[in-house]
Order: C-alpha cells, then sequence, then structure tokens
C-alpha cells in the first residue's frame, strides 16, 4: 500500500538532505520554515523509517509525522 506523509521537522533542511530525500523517494514537496515539511509518498512503514532515519542522520529534529493511505496510487 502507498502511503502519503507528512514531517515536519524543526528547522529547514540542508540541500544535500533534500537532494538525498528526493533519490531515495522520488519527487516530494518540501516547504522551508519551522517547521520545515516533507510532503510525499512512501511504498509503507519500512520506507518511512528509512525517511526517519535520513533525517535522523542529519540531525533534523522531527516534531510531527502524519501518514494516510494514498488511494488514489493504488488504484493506478
Amino acid at each position: 500500500m502507498n502511503l502519503r506523509y507528512r514531517v515536519g521537522v524543526a528547522a529547514p533542511l540542508p540541500t544535500g538532505v533534500v537532494a538525498e530525500i528526493e533519490r531515495r523517494f522520488g519527487a516530494v514537496r518540501i516547504t522551508q520554515g519551522r517547521p520545515a515539511t516533507v510532503h510525499g509518498n512512501v511504498m509503507d512503514q519500512a520506507a518511512l523509517r528509512g525517511l526517519l532515519t535520513l533525517l535522523w542522520d542529519a540531525n533534523a529534529d522531527v516534531v510531527s509525522v502524519r501518514i494516510r493511505p494514498d488511494r488514489d496510487r493504488d488504484e493506478q
């Protein structure tokens, strides 16, 4: 099942981290601000954990995680 996620981090993400997120997870939308927010899709919870680990390794302070099924992508 594809999942849509929104992860809030306490500070803007460095460009290199954004590039790595896009390399691993495809197109994402990132709003820079306080909190910065990463919006995108992951295949499953293991992939979401990979994203959270990437943010952990970048010393990003995760302040929120929202997840919901992406029903439109499941039907394709």
